[in-house]
């Protein structure tokens, strides 16, 4: 398969909802970000490109969809190419330190 330039972000976003009357403002700020180029893989139909990223401590874990205000994290990946670009976004959840998973 050959290889291609892929640009890719994680952020995290925290998503806000203020209300005045039946009027409510929904408002969406990226509280940690970072970027990174890797080469992947693009063939049968078929993408592969492997990624790490280190979080810096204190980041927010994700929170419940229902929650406010909102935290989540996404992954984003751009293959830019004549024609017609791939783009994707992922979302990661992202757990607290120390949390424990059910086995």
């Amino acid at each position: 398969m050959p290889q291609e330039p892929f640009r890719v972000w994680l952020r995290c976003v925290a998503t806000t909802v203020s209300r005045s009357g039946n009027r409510s403002r929904r408002t969406t700020r990226t509280l940690w970000e970072a970027t990174d180029r890797r080469i992947g893989q693009v063939g049968n139909g078929a993408i592969e490109v492997t990624l790490s990223f280190a979080l810096l401590v204190g980041q927010p874990p994700t929170t419940l969809a229902d929650a406010f205000p909102r935290v989540h994290w996404e992954l984003f990946l751009l293959l830019p190419r004549k024609g017609l670009n791939y783009r994707a976004t992922f979302h990661v959840p992202v757990l607290a330190e120390n949390t424990l998973l059910p086995e």
